[in-house]
């Protein structure tokens, strides 16, 4: 269900320019499921649940929920610097929290 709508704000975002939302979206979501690999590769992180059991990284989620927080970012950021800081800083930590809840159900 979380994919749906994640599928349906980027959508809504990507339709003011799809042409520039459209690559950030490509280059986030490659840039993404490179860095997981890499950190899964390297023994930094794991996954035992995922949507797809033969890749070593959830790659729905990487081209999926990633390239959406960074569209969420950069479309709706604040203009004045002072700002940005802490609102990428809030974005963190509710992917975060919502990281927490996804791999201790029990915490909800």
């Amino acid at each position: 269900m979380e994919v749906f709508y994640i599928t349906y704000w980027k959508f809504f975002i990507l339709r003011n320019n799809f042409k520039r939302y459209g690559l950030l979206y490509f280059i986030s979501g490659l840039t993404g499921a490179f860095l997981c690999f890499v950190f899964v590769s390297i023994g930094f992180y794991s996954f035992p649940a995922r949507l797809i059991p033969m890749s070593p990284i959830p790659i729905i989620e990487m081209f999926t929920v990633i390239p959406f927080y960074v569209l969420f970012g950069v479309r709706y950021s604040p203009s004045k610097w002072g700002w940005k800081i802490p609102f990428y800083w809030g974005m963190v930590h509710i992917a975060m929290l919502l990281e927490i809840f996804v791999l201790f159900p029990q915490l909800r």
